[in-house]
């Protein structure tokens, strides 16, 4: 199972049902985790740690904002994403390579687009290669631009084109595509050739006592994100500059927090 982030059950973002799958799977088949740190805490739960045949954590080289955006500029020219040049890391291809040969997994799964990349050295290996793609990139980046104006949405547009390129490039080395909701089953069909693409819902453990449903004042949203996410973090903005001022002219006193 190869991650852009190490699994964890404590987390506050996406992650955190695929922290709690790997676990499950991780009770029944030997499971191996690549995962690639985004910083030195950012570490694979110690529970699945316990259960998982292997456990593979690999630093991500950080880069000065100057030299990230230089980096993304490159990327979109050659029509790799940002989010894809951010996971772009060469220590993690040669672990991935070193435990196909090694530890001759029977599937590889490849956790979201910015991390289909790596799908080469599964595919020279003719290993069967899931994509698990929790938000499609195309799709997700083309909704943004059509919120934004300017230049601001030309830089969109242009991502857009990159994420296309990319997907069409990536996909179809996949034999299977999983997502999570339906509408994504036609945004990622078109470029999947032909792997199999399979809706399995996004579950989650429930705590054994549910939060009050009424809430209490004063009247409060709260979103709650990992912002190492671009998605996440275009969704805060979207409701912060988009959204909220609306709601806050027609609910008094009415509150945004922001948590991450």
């Amino acid at each position: 199972m190869c991650s852009p982030f190490a699994p964890n059950l404590a987390a506050r973002h996406g992650g955190k049902p695929t922290a709690q799958l790997l676990l499950r799977l991780a009770e029944r088949n030997d499971v191996a985790v690549l995962a690639l740190q985004l910083d030195p805490g950012d570490r694979v739960d110690a529970a699945i740690a316990e259960r998982a045949d292997l456990v593979c954590e690999v630093s991500r080289v950080a880069r000065a904002p100057f030299r990230r955006r230089v980096a993304w500029a490159v990327g979109l020219a050659r029509g790799v994403p940002p989010w894809a040049v951010d996971c772009a890391c060469g220590a993690y291809a040669r672990e991935l390579e070193r435990l196909l040969d090694e530890w001759k997994p029977d599937v590889v799964e490849i956790h979201l687009q910015a991390m289909a990349q790596y799908v080469d050295a599964p595919a020279r290996r003719d290993l069967p290669r899931i994509l698990v793609d929790y938000d499609p990139g195309s799709a997700w980046a083309d909704e943004v631009r059509g919120a934004t104006a300017g230049l601001r949405r030309l830089a969109r547009k242009i991502e857009v084109a990159a994420w296309r390129r990319y997907e069409r490039r990536t996909r179809p080395q996949f034999d299977a595509i999983v997502v999570f909701a339906e509408r994504d089953v036609a945004a990622v069909r078109p470029t999947a050739g032909s792997a199999v693409v399979q809706r399995i819902p996004l579950t989650i453990d429930l705590p054994p006592a549910p939060l009050d449903p009424a809430g209490s004042d004063p009247p409060t949203i709260l979103f709650v994100g990992g912002f190492g996410h671009p998605p996440n973090v275009d969704a805060a903005t979207w409701l912060a500059q988009s959204i909220f001022p609306k709601v806050a002219a027609r609910v008094a006193g009415v509150r945004l927090q922001l948590v991450g």
